[in-house]
């Protein structure tokens, strides 16, 4: 069967053919997958976060000789805990 000719693909067009995108929210469509992946690295990021801020109050609580065994110093430790959440 003969159609027109789509100009921005080169390709001809059957006649009856959809010129619609697949919409992005049909499951298992990209749309759908870069949503979830988002949602997962943002789950990561806050949990990340989470953690270091944790780390962070508990470092506090170290006493000398267990800097010592961390290999830490006091002048470092209050460096780590100055520093905000988010930043390594």
């Amino acid at each position: 069967m003969q159609g027109t000719l789509d100009k921005t693909r080169r390709q001809p067009l059957l006649a009856g053919a959809s010129l619609r995108a697949r919409p992005l929210d049909r499951p298992g469509g990209l749309g759908r997958r870069i949503v979830s992946a988002l949602v997962a690295r943002g789950i990561s990021l806050v949990r990340t976060w989470v953690a270091r801020g944790r780390d962070r109050r508990l470092m506090r609580c170290f006493t000398e000789r267990d800097l010592r065994d961390i290999g830490l110093t006091r002048a470092q430790v209050h460096w780590e805990i100055g520093k905000p959440f988010w930043r390594v």
